[in-house]
């Protein structure tokens, strides 16, 4: 079901048919199903986040199917390919890039009831900033 907006006649029966074909785009993406830490099919499958990534897709491609099934199957293999979920884990380097960053954790506020953790970036306290760019 989709939260995120209100979908039209013709947009929900666009969505209903990219739904209904993840199957056989799952297999023609080698049978990877993963977006966004989120699986489209199987036992950890979670319907109403599905609904909205596969939402996303028909948006994207002006709710045309087939221009959405086919991005789908492509990201699909790509993600299968390059491997995000392990990408933020297993990136290598220099020290210098140690400082650059900071994430921290916010207390709830009314003013920014959604806001728990904040990812700085900090390149001026980087020593050599034309290193840092080039």
């Amino acid at each position: 079901m989709i939260q995120s907006t209100t979908l039209t006649e013709a947009e929900q029966a666009s969505l209903q048919e990219l739904l209904e074909k993840l199957p056989e785009i799952i297999t023609n993406a080698d049978n990877y199903d993963e977006l966004y830490g989120y699986q489209l099919s199987g036992e950890r499958l979670q319907e109403d986040i599905r609904d909205e990534i596969v939402l996303k897709f028909l948006k994207a491609n002006a709710y045309d199917v087939p221009a959405a099934e086919a991005q789908l199957i492509v990201t699909l293999k790509w993600r299968r390919e390059f491997n995000p979920l392990s990408a933020a884990y297993s990136e290598k380097h220099e020290d210098l890039y140690d400082a650059i960053g900071l994430v921290t954790k916010c207390p709830n506020s009314n003013k920014f009831p959604n806001t728990h953790v904040v990812v700085w970036n900090l390149y001026g306290a980087v020593s050599s900033p034309k290193l840092l760019f080039q």
